[in-house]
């Protein structure tokens, strides 16, 4: 029973990224309106993504030598991170929708 909690809880945070980055879809579509990213932007996420989540797993299972703290710890701080440059770059409306579009992609190839 412990282990199906503690499996519910890895898919919440393995989903958590994804869904944060995937459901905005209106944002998307007033951002880039105008552009070539308009219409794309979700495909192409999807795709960094996945590989980039691919190849996250399989350093993780390479990187067994950190403690579970540092597994565990590491990752939120990076998260927290990346969430807190996209919202402080969304909020200034500094970035043009290039610039906007190379940030969301670095963020959601790193998260």
């Amino acid at each position: 029973r412990l282990l199906h909690w503690l499996l519910v809880l890895q898919g919440l945070g393995m989903l958590f990224p994804w869904n944060a980055f995937i459901t905005c879809t209106g944002f998307y579509e007033t951002a880039f309106a105008g552009t070539s990213r308009e219409g794309a932007a979700e495909a192409k996420f999807a795709l960094a993504f996945t590989v980039n989540n691919v190849f996250g797993l399989c350093l993780g299972v390479v990187a067994d030598s950190l403690s579970l703290r540092a597994r565990v710890l590491y990752p939120l701080v990076v998260q927290a991170a990346i969430f807190s440059a996209i919202t402080a770059a969304v909020a200034s409306d500094a970035l043009g929708p290039d610039w906007l579009f190379a940030l969301l992609l670095a963020c959601v190839c790193v998260s």
